[in-house]
């Protein structure tokens, strides 16, 4: 079966080598004696007098695999500078990819093919093409006697054909066209035959080998090629007769495998397709040609071809002349030259690479050809750095930022870097290595600077959707750090600085994708934007957001840094911390220039506490803090304090007295409507500023001193508003001079006063905001206060500010309230019938109580009336408080009096009966006007009235009676 197809030398080589076992070669060098030919069986190219033409598939070029045919290097590259100092480890094998390996019969060529070589191209592009005559051709091929094959001139100009590509057939040497089908009507070349439909292939299938060196059966590299294939045959064949397993897979079906790897397929079915088209692009008939038939009868130049329309009608013929061109390098390589070891090597990967169909997603080389590839370095001395070098530059030129392309390249590295550090890598592959590295940087470049975004399915490695990180670490990553710390020295700083930087310009890259929604809320064009509150609300959202998310991207490198994948000296989540939070900084700072906060609404405090909570965080992750990064109180304080201000502002300008509400309105609770407002306002303001306070318990002191500010403007505002009211007043309250309390005294009117109803309007007022809405502002402040931090023994500055309000407060309410109770007092002291003191004085030792409560009647009377017209305006606590101080007023009539007539016992018995009645006007009527509301302590006798009695009764015990004044 593995014979077919082998002449009889091959088949004896073989049954010989099946009886005779000889000894395995010896391990040699390329430039070590090279073994015998017997070895192998002999080509039948050189030996078999009937196969004179190089287009039979089975004839095999000898081996030309020996250093003695290798020239010099200053005859194989003159470009290089001859003064170079050569390495001494470099090898025989150490050429350049792009270099020609000539035979050194260059006295074989005359003057005219040497002026035709001048075209070489030795940088591996195509060479000039050349034209020559038949004789020419004949020369330069080898061979006479009509086995050449030449191209006449056709008889139609201008024809357009369409040949199949032939870059991997076997002998591509000659070209088929018609007359002066010269460069200027180049053939262009369709991907698919007629009525074969083109096979849709993967990206990296139809991209894998575009940037890789390429050897080809055409062109430059044709002869190289088939002697590479002439030497896998034959180990092969040495190989199967060892009895190697592997072996067979190659030489089954007449090698069709390799074949197919090198090129070489069979070309029965291969066609040459001829259309005609007129001026206008339209097609006027097709030719379908068989290539085979072109080399049935090489004399017959000139050949006639049917020409057919769709419909499969004959509507005319074509003629078609058949001739060659050899490009001038072409020519050298044709003529039986050495071929450089490494580059039968390197043909024979590229062979193997598209025989397993190498791609990105699929690098490693397995199996028989795995196998191939080591027998053939092994037995032609091909070192295993050069093998691994070369395939690692074909994976790098197809790599991708995935984990089976990092973890392969590796694997190739730590071999050829242990050699590196041994000395023992030669020039070329020093060269080699040098482009790898560059490529690997670029790969690693690629890996870290997208670590979020690699993706093992995608075809580029990198994922094309732009997602919230991943909840796993990419495998690609832990590999790539395996490469970096290769080709690093992870400790030194350089390479710490290197790593350092891809990780930033990945968080970089990351954090400029998150803000791509709020790029329009800080670009120059945002000054259009119509300035709607739910336009507002949608960009602060959008900003809340991107907090949010670049929260999650460094909680996600956090969890990457605990996984231990990076060097223990690189510390990813403070690196990509220290990038995320210099950038959001940036663009808030931006967004609040052209969005500014103007209050605390929803939507501000969202954004606040989002900012807020990412500083608190990265707190509690142990980030250290950077220079620029977030500071969420300094980005809000200008803020903060310009709400404060306004927010006092707008309400100090509703005290105004243009803004101040009719006196005349009250509320169910007697109050002003005013003043309830305004603090209503104060109390809901506050609460807006909740959350700036649980984030900054500082700014309650601010916000205390505000609310303070405002409270005394209430209070004055209010004061304004019954102004006429507390006027008559105003005379009444004692003024403080030298530390005594004077009266200033004026002319006292005779009209009795009657307590007005704003009176008592404003007096309610006073004492609710002292009692309960003061309190609930106090309270809400107090509360706040509880978060600022310890001072140690100093006094905490709160409170003052609203301590002082409290004292105003009472000092205001106490004044009026005093004022109150003088004007009732003048009231008694106007009317002569009424006056205390003038009763007391006219009562005689023999008045009895009946005729002292006579006397006393008009008082009584009066003193019932007063108590009635404060109960109509006052509440129920400032009644008491007023009718207690009254009766106290009145008690310090009688104690007055008393203490200035000691000495004369005369008036103690009307004075005890006085006191009597007044404690019984007083309480009774306070009773009958309170009801059940009263409590015991409110119908106790004011302290004068004790005072007085303890006079009468020599009771000293009393005089330390604790009772109050009033109730405030």
């Amino acid at each position: 079966m593995f014979t077919e197809g082998l002449d009889e030398t091959a088949i004896n080589w073989i049954k010989q080598k099946s009886d005779h076992v000889d000894p395995e070669p010896k391990i040699r060098s390329p430039l070590a004696e090279r073994l015998s030919h017997d070895l192998f069986p002999k080509s039948p190219i050189l030996y078999s007098t009937t196969n004179t033409s190089l287009m039979s598939p089975h004839g095999l070029p000898p081996l030309k695999f020996h250093s003695g045919l290798l020239k010099p290097h200053s005859v194989l590259n003159p470009r290089l500078d001859q003064n170079v100092d050569y390495d001494d480890n470099e090898s025989v094998a150490s050429v350049s990819d792009n270099m020609d390996t000539n035979s050194d019969d260059e006295e074989d060529y005359d003057d005219d093919d040497d002026k035709r070589s001048s075209g070489v191209d030795l940088s591996g592009k195509n060479p000039v093409e050349r034209f020559y005559s038949e004789e020419e051709e004949e020369e330069v091929l080898g061979y006479k006697n009509g086995c050449g094959i030449k191209l006449n001139k056709g008889l139609m100009n201008n024809l357009k054909i369409e040949v199949p590509n032939c870059g991997n057939r076997r002998f591509t040497d000659g070209d088929s066209g018609t007359r002066n089908s010269s460069r200027m009507f180049s053939t262009p070349v369709n991907n698919t035959m007629t009525g074969e439909n083109e096979e849709k292939l993967p990206y990296w299938q139809t991209s894998s080998l575009d940037n890789s060196p390429h050897y080809n059966t055409s062109g430059q590299y044709a002869w190289q090629t088939l002697v590479a294939y002439d030497a896998c045959i034959r180990l092969c064949l040495y190989a199967w007769a060892k009895g190697c397993t592997e072996a067979p897979e190659f030489l089954r079906d007449e090698c069709l495998v390799l074949r197919s790897a090198f090129g070489f397929p069979e070309t029965e079915a291969d066609a040459l397709l001829v259309e005609l088209q007129d001026k206008k692009k339209s097609v006027q008939g097709r030719a379908t040609i068989p290539v085979s038939s072109l080399t049935d009868n090489p004399n017959d130049r000139v050949q006639w071809w049917p020409i057919y329309h769709d419909d499969q009608e004959c509507v005319g013929k074509i003629q078609l002349s058949i001739g060659r061109t050899i490009t001038s390098g072409e020519t050298n390589n044709i003529k039986s030259g050495p071929v450089v070891e490494t580059l039968a090597y390197d043909i024979l990967l590229e062979a193997a690479m598209r025989a397993q169909h190498f791609h990105p997603r699929n690098l490693r080389l397995q199996g028989p050809w795995k196998w191939l590839l080591a027998e053939f370095a092994d037995y032609y001395g091909v070192s295993d750095s050069y093998t691994k070098l070369r395939y690692l530059l074909h994976v790098m030129n197809v790599a991708t930022p995935t984990k089976d392309c990092l973890e392969l390249v590796n694997e190739l590295l730590v071999p050829i870097l242990k050699a590196r550090s041994e000395r023992s890598l030669t020039r070329q592959e020093k060269s080699m290595l040098l482009d790898c590295e560059t490529q690997i940087e670029s790969l690693l470049e690629s890996v870290f600077q997208n670590y979020k975004s690699l993706d093992e399915n995608s075809p580029t490695g990198l994922t094309d959707l732009f997602g919230p990180p991943k909840a796993s670490v990419a495998p690609a990553l832990a590999p790539a750090v395996q490469v970096y710390t290769l080709l690093h020295d992870i400790l030194s700083q350089d390479a710490q600085t290197v790593l350092k930087n891809y990780l930033q310009t990945a968080a970089k890259k990351r954090c400029r994708k998150h803000m791509v929604e709020t790029d329009e809320f800080v670009s120059s064009n945002s000054d259009g934007f119509l300035m709607d509150s739910i336009t507002i609300s949608t960009a602060y959202l959008k900003m809340k957001n991107l907090c949010i998310n670049i929260r999650i991207e460094i909680q996600s490198d956090i969890e990457i840094h605990n996984q231990h994948i990076l060097p223990s000296s690189i510390d990813l989540s403070n690196i990509a911390a220290a990038v995320y939070s210099t950038e959001l900084f940036n663009r808030l700072r931006s967004f609040l220039a052209a969005w500014p906060a103007s209050s605390p609404l929803p939507h501000v405090n969202e954004l606040l506490v989002a900012v807020a909570d990412f500083e608190r965080d990265l707190e509690s992750w142990n980030i250290s803090p950077v220079q620029g990064g977030v500071d969420s109180r300094g980005l809000f304080h200008d803020y903060i304090m310009l709400w404060v201000e306004d927010m006092q502002l707008k309400l100090l300008d509703l005290c105004k007295m243009e803004k101040v509400p009719w006196s005349g309105v009250a509320t169910n609770h007697s109050t002003s409507p005013f003043a309830e407002e305004m603090y209503e306002k104060i109390k809901n303001s506050l609460i807006e500023y909740e959350v700036v306070i649980n984030r900054w318990p500082q700014y309650s002191l601010i916000l205390e001193n505000a609310v303070a500010n405002m409270e005394r403007a209430i209070i004055k505002a209010l004061e304004k508003q019954y102004n006429d009211i507390l006027t008559p007043l105003k005379d009444s309250i004692p003024k403080r001079l030298n530390m005594q309390v004077q009266k200033l005294t004026r002319r006292q009117s005779t009209t009795l006063y009657s307590v007005p109803s704003q009176l008592g309007t404003f007096l309610n007022t006073i004492k609710r905001i002292l009692d309960i809405v003061h309190c609930r502002v106090e309270d809400i402040l107090k509360s706040w206060a509880s978060y600022l931090p310890d001072i140690g023994d100093k006094k905490s500055p709160f409170g003052e500010q609203m301590n002082g309000v409290t004292v105003l407060l009472r000092t205001k309410y106490k004044n009026y309230l005093q004022a109150t109770v003088e004007k009732l007092v003048i009231n008694v002291q106007t009317n002569r019938n009424t006056r205390l003191k003038r009763i007391l004085e006219e009562i005689k030792e023999e008045d009895g109580e009946a005729d002292i409560r006579e006397k006393m009647q008009m008082l009584s009377s009066q003193l019932i009336d007063s108590m009635s017209n404060v109960h109509e305006v006052f509440t129920s606590r400032i009644f008491i408080a007023t009718c207690r101080g009254f009766w106290d007023r009145m008690g310090q009539i009688v104690l007055k009096f008393l203490e200035g007539r000691k000495e004369n016992r005369v008036w103690y018995n009307g004075s005890y009966y006085a006191l009597g009645i007044l404690d019984d006007t007083f309480a009774s009527h306070m009773q009958r006007l309170q009801g059940n509301s009263l409590q015991e302590k409110d119908l106790e006798p004011p302290r004068s009235v004790v005072e007085a009695r303890s006079i009468l009764c020599k009771d000293t015990t009393n005089a330390t009676d604790t009772s109050s004044y009033f109730y405030v």
